[in-house]
């Protein structure tokens, strides 16, 4: 796909924009920065776009550290006749905004369904991170990869297979150790070490105070909202009793409510848990590891409900 994509992006000599997933994460920002990198070896310029914040100041370390020009969509001018290429997402998901501009192609690794009106398409589920993908373009032509890049693209791999613990292939630890040679490896442990903030431990707090469990499951709701990044690290840190099998973090954000799911059975599928919770009232997906949503309005959400859903749904009652 990579190949065409190339030459097709070369013939048009339009203005090419790589678009992550709203609120972007390590692993959508890892994987636009590197393509963007891959790009740039066939001569072909491109901007790097977002919509929605960067929430977590980890992340913006990462940006700032790595040198990654990173422009919010509203900063930033994209025309319909521009050429987008969307990573770590796909069109027509609710986390992903549908911007002025042709989708010519759709880089992912989340379990979603094919658009059938964009050109290319790669979109490999069984991969442990978008970041993966982007690093085996380099890989299948010997290329090395310049420092900034490995770099941002091995915390990538880290941070969403949790360090590679979680929803691992052998293509993501090859990947990870063709990085190895390219990277900072120095800078990469301590951009992954130094993953929150003292203004975190109150929400860490909440959620240890006020966990809720039921055979092997685990739930949390923040009444008065919680950045969606740290819903997914608080999750990890849960499923780090070894009670607990999976994590449902629910938060009111803005007037909606996002959930944020996590599990380590092999029996039960968060994807599934997520598409439960929210059908005919939201939207969600994700992977069987780890999965994330949002119910629209606040009025639909009843904590009681949701979780008799999920316990129906894996089997458990």
């Amino acid at each position: 796909m990579i190949d065409k994509l190339i030459k097709e992006l070369i013939k048009s000599e339009k203005r090419v924009f790589i678009q992550t997933h709203d609120f972007p994460d390590p692993d959508a920002i890892a994987s636009a920065f590197g393509l963007q990198t891959f790009f740039s070896i066939f001569n072909i310029p491109s901007t790097i776009v977002y919509c929605g914040e960067i929430q977590r100041d980890a992340l913006k370390n990462m940006i700032s550290s790595l040198d990654i020009k990173i422009y919010n969509s509203q900063d930033i001018e994209v025309l319909k006749e521009d050429l987008i290429v969307i990573v770590d997402g796909c069109k027509w998901s609710k986390n992903v905004t549908d911007l002025p501009g042709f989708e010519i192609a759709v880089i992912d690794h989340h379990i979603v369904k094919e658009p059938d009106d964009v050109p290319f398409i790669q979109i490999d589920e069984e991969r442990g991170s978008c970041s993966t993908i982007i690093t085996t373009y380099f890989m299948d032509k010997n290329i090395s990869i310049p420092q900034n890049s490995a770099t941002a693209l091995k915390i990538g791999i880290s941070r969403d297979t949790d360090l590679l613990t979680r929803k691992v292939t052998q293509v993501d630890v090859d990947a990870y150790h063709y990085l190895y040679q390219f990277a900072n490896n120095e800078l990469v442990n301590t951009l992954l070490r130094n993953n929150i903030q003292l203004s975190d431990f109150e929400f860490f707090n909440q959620t240890i105070s006020s966990l809720s469990t039921d055979d092997g499951i685990a739930w949390h709701y923040f009444e008065n909202g919680c950045e969606t990044n740290l819903m997914g690290i608080l999750g990890d840190f849960i499923l780090s009793a070894q009670e607990i099998k999976l994590s449902i973090l629910f938060a009111n954000n803005d007037g909606s409510i996002s959930i944020s799911i996590r599990n380590e059975n092999p029996c039960w599928n968060a994807a599934d848990a997520i598409r439960v919770i929210t059908k005919s009232i939201g939207a969600g997906g994700g992977h069987k590891e780890m999965a994330g949503g949002v119910i629209f309005k606040t009025s639909d959400f009843s904590l009681e409900d949701s979780i008799k859903k999920v316990l129906l749904n894996l089997h458990v009652k």
